[in-house]
């Protein structure tokens, strides 16, 4: 009996020992876990890219000068960020919309085109033509309407399909007993035949 309380003596060295080992472990493991998560946050952080996002529906058209409220740059992945988006409003380029865009949209560069008539296409043109004001006006003679184009002589003809109007004056100021001068974009290969129409008096245009 006399021997317990020396074993007993003689084994607490070892538990105290045990310890502060697997304290040390557990700083060991905690550190390791720390500086993993720093070296995940800095690598998905070096991986953000600024870009520019739309923040309300534009109209294709409208003047890159006249849509900077409407814009923001935030940081993205760039494993989202399509090729050619915009880095800074500073970098977009003078212009007009190509096309229609919407909200969370990311603006790239071939979203903008130098004009109305070069964001068509390369086979648009744009001409100008005098006509009645009854001869387009309405709810289809607004700029940026697609309208048909037709030659109403001794017959009627379609002439030019999917036209777009790209300058015309506002209806709340037409005068529907004059003449208007309306600015289109046309295919190239039409542009014969709407200057024989136009100067004959014989242009109509109807929404499409």
């Amino acid at each position: 009996m006399s021997r317990s309380p020396l074993n007993s003596r003689r084994s607490m060295p070892g538990r105290n020992i045990a310890a502060p080992l697997g304290a040390g472990i557990l700083v060991m493991v905690g550190t390791y876990a720390l500086v993993g998560t720093s070296d995940d946050t800095s690598a998905a952080e070096e991986n953000l890219v600024p870009t520019v996002v739309v923040l309300e529906p534009i109209g294709a058209g409208t003047d890159t000068a006249a849509i900077a409220d409407v814009l923001e740059v935030r940081l993205l992945p760039a494993s989202v960020r399509p090729e050619g988006a915009l880095s800074d409003l500073e970098s977009i380029p003078a212009g007009v919309l190509a096309s229609d865009v919407v909200t969370g949209e990311q603006l790239l560069e071939s979203s903008i085109a130098l004009d109305e008539v070069d964001a068509l296409g390369g086979s648009f043109t744009s001409i100008s033509v005098r006509v009645d004001a009854q001869r387009w006006a309405g709810p289809y003679g607004a700029t940026g309407d697609i309208v048909d184009i037709y030659r109403s002589g001794e017959t009627i003809e379609l002439i030019v399909s999917d036209a777009v109007i790209i300058d015309a004056p506002p209806l709340e100021q037409l005068d529907p007993r004059a003449e208007s001068i309306v600015t289109l974009a046309v295919p190239d290969e039409s542009i014969t035949e709407i200057i024989s129409a136009a100067s004959q008096n014989e242009i109509w245009m109807v929404g499409a």
